[in-house]
């Protein structure tokens, strides 16, 4: 296991909860964050496809898109997923506090990025 993985772990012990069955959906804030924050959702993406778990993430989405369409897409894809996993700063987005209300009713599990992960 990469050393920064296991770091991850130690902070995120949910990490340990992730499987290859897992459907994971990444929430997050992006709308007036430097480029998206797509570095933190990239980063997070690459972190559960190791533990061997399907990732689905908005900073894929084509940001040009109408904000309630993107929303739209965003939910589409809390339904398809099994596992939501609400990165830093996450109350700050309304979208993202959306998400997670929709996630919490349809009985997701939903594990939180900690404030002190390792930055890359």
């Amino acid at each position: 296991m990469p050393p920064e993985l296991q770091i991850l772990i130690d902070q995120n012990p949910w990490l340990r909860f992730i499987s290859a069955s897992d459907v994971v959906y990444l929430s997050g804030p992006m709308s007036n964050r430097p480029n998206l924050n797509r570095d933190a959702f990239h980063r997070w993406e690459h972190i559960i496809k190791i533990k061997g778990a399907t990732v689905l993430s908005p900073a894929h989405a084509n940001q040009r898109k109408v904000y309630h369409v993107l929303i739209r897409e965003g939910l589409a894809m809390v339904i398809q997923s099994n596992v939501v996993v609400m990165l830093k700063d996450w109350r700050d987005s309304h979208g993202a506090n959306v998400e997670w209300t929709i996630a919490t009713l349809i009985g997701n599990r939903i594990y939180y990025e900690q404030d002190k992960c390792l930055e890359t």
